[in-house]
């Protein structure tokens, strides 16, 4: 039995692959142990919540956040926060 992938058809009538899966992308917040990103997309405020840092006597750990989504990752990737370097990709 071969698998198929959905075809969605967009209003001009091409169509395009379906929910494409994407690699999930973590990206941290260095010296923070929360931080709530509000990114600006048009007229709308999309917010994304980095959490889990802390600091301990073993050290210090970073507030983090993890998606699959490639739109989101676009655009905390040309969000100014992450230009500047307030928030890095985790390698």
């Amino acid at each position: 039995m071969a698998t198929q992938k959905a075809i969605k058809t967009t209003a001009t009538g091409s169509s395009a692959q379906a929910d494409t899966p994407t690699a999930p992308v973590t990206y941290m917040a260095p010296g923070l142990m929360e931080l709530r990103l509000m990114l600006r997309v048009g007229a709308a405020w999309i917010p994304v919540t980095f959490k889990g840092g802390r600091r301990g006597g073993y050290g210090d750990y970073q507030a983090i956040f993890t998606t699959s989504d490639a739109a989101l990752q676009y655009m905390i990737e040309q969000s100014p926060e992450y230009k500047s370097q307030r928030i890095s990709k985790v390698k």
